[in-house]
C-alpha cells in the first residue's frame, strides 16, 4: 500500500509549507501521464457540457419556471468550474493559479450540485402531487420556508466549503475540515432515497393511464433513477475516503475517475430533465407565429380560419409544464 500524500507539517499563511486540499498536494501519484490526460479529458467534456447548457437555456429561457431555471443556472455553473479546475491548474500540481483560488475553484461546485439536487427533488415531487390530485391546477410548490430552507442551507455549505479549502490551501490539516465529506454521505443516503421513493410512487401512478412511455415520462423517470444512483455513488465515494488512510495508485486513479464521472452526469441529469420540454414548448409558440407571418393562418386570407373559435390548449394530466410531451 502507497501512503496518501499530504503535507501535515505547521501551517500558516505566506509559509513556505505547500498547500492542503481535499485531494492529495503535493503527491507524485496525482502527478502522472494518466491523471494528466485524464484532467485533459475531463476538463473539456465539463467545458463542451456547460457550453451545451448554456447555449440551450439562453434561448428557452423565456419557457422556463423559476425552480427549473435555477437548477441548470447551478448545473452549468458547476460543469464551468470543473473545467476551470482540470484545464487550468489540474490538482495544483503546476501551480498556474493561487493555491487559495484554485481551493475557492474546487470546492464551490459542492454545494451548487445540492442547489440542483434540491430543486430537481422539487419537480418530482410536484409532479408526483400533481398526478396523485388528478387536477392539473393543484401542483405542488415549495413553499417559501422550504426555499429558504434549502438556499440558506447552500449558502451555509458555500461558506464552510470554502474556508475548509482556504484553511487546506494555508496549510492547515485539521480532521474535522474533512466535516464535508462527512456531510456528503449523509446527504448522499438522503437523496438516494428521497429520489428512489418518489420515482417509483411517479411509476405507479402512471401505471393505470398506460404507463411512463405512454405519458411521454419515461425518460423523466429515467432521470429520477439516475440522480438516485447519484446519491448512493456519492455516499459511497465519500465513505470510501474517510475510511481509507492509504490508497494504492489504482484505487486512487478509479476514486478520483468515478467521483467527476458522478458530477459530469449530474450536469447532463439536470439539462436532460428540463430542456427537452421547454423546447418543445419553444417550438409550439415559435410555429404559429411563423404560420401567420406567411399568411398561411390570416383570417383575411383564410375565412374558415376566421370563423373557427380560438381553441385553448387543456393540459392533461401528465403534461406538466416541465415535463412530458404537451405542456402549457
Amino acid at each position: 500500500m502507497v501512503s496518501n500524500c499530504s503535507y501535515s507539517g505547521p501551517a500558516a499563511f505566506g509559509s513556505v509549507n505547500p498547500p492542503v486540499f481535499t485531494f492529495p498536494f503535493p503527491c507524485p501519484l496525482m502527478d502522472t501521464p494518466f491523471v494528466r490526460t485524464s484532467s485533459t479529458i475531463f476538463g473539456v467534456l465539463f467545458l463542451v457540457v456547460a457550453a451545451v447548457l448554456a447555449y440551450v437555456v439562453i434561448l428557452v429561457r423565456r419557457q422556463l419556471r423559476f425552480d427549473t431555471f435555477y437548477a441548470l443556472v447551478a448545473a452549468v455553473t458547476v460543469a464551468m468550474l470543473r473545467a476551470l479546475f482540470f484545464l487550468l491548474d489540474p490538482y495544483h500540481y503546476d501551480s498556474n493559479l493561487p493555491a487559495l483560488v484554485t481551493g475557492a475553484v474546487f470546492g464551490a461546485v459542492f454545494p451548487l450540485k445540492n442547489l440542483a439536487t434540491s430543486l430537481v427533488f422539487f419537480a418530482l415531487f410536484s409532479l408526483v402531487k400533481r398526478m396523485q390530485n388528478s387536477n392539473e391546477g393543484l401542483a405542488w410548490e415549495p413553499g417559501r420556508l422550504i426555499r429558504k430552507a434549502i438556499f440558506a442551507m447552500c449558502g451555509v455549505q458555500l461558506l464552510v466549503q470554502l474556508f475548509s479549502d482556504i484553511m487546506r490551501a494555508a496549510g492547515y490539516t485539521w480532521y474535522w475540515i474533512n466535516i464535508c465529506r462527512i456531510f456528503f454521505v449523509g446527504w448522499g443516503i438522503a437523496v438516494a432515497f428521497g429520489f428512489t421513493v418518489w420515482a417509483t410512487q411517479l411509476w405507479l401512478l402512471t401505471k393505470p393511464s398506460g404507463g411512463l412511455r405512454k405519458l411521454g415520462l419515461r425518460n423523466v423517470f429515467f432521470g429520477f433513477f439516475l440522480y438516485a444512483l447519484i446519491g448512493a455513488l456519492t455516499c459511497a465515494t465519500s465513505s470510501f475516503y474517510l475510511t481509507q488512510p492509504k490508497l494504492t495508485p489504482g484505487e486512487l486513479a478509479v476514486y478520483y475517475t468515478v467521483d467527476w464521472c458522478v458530477e459530469l452526469t449530474q450536469c447532463c441529469v439536470v439539462g436532460m430533465l428540463f430542456l427537452p420540454a421547454a423546447w418543445r414548448k419553444r417550438r409550439k409558440i415559435a410555429a404559429p407565429s411563423a404560420r401567420v407571418a406567411d399568411g398561411s393562418q390570416d383570417p383575411q386570407n383564410n375565412p374558415q380560419t376566421a370563423q373557427e373559435p380560438q381553441l385553448q390548449l387543456q393540459p392533461t394530466l401528465t403534461s406538466m409544464p416541465i415535463f412530458g410531451r404537451g405542456g402549457s
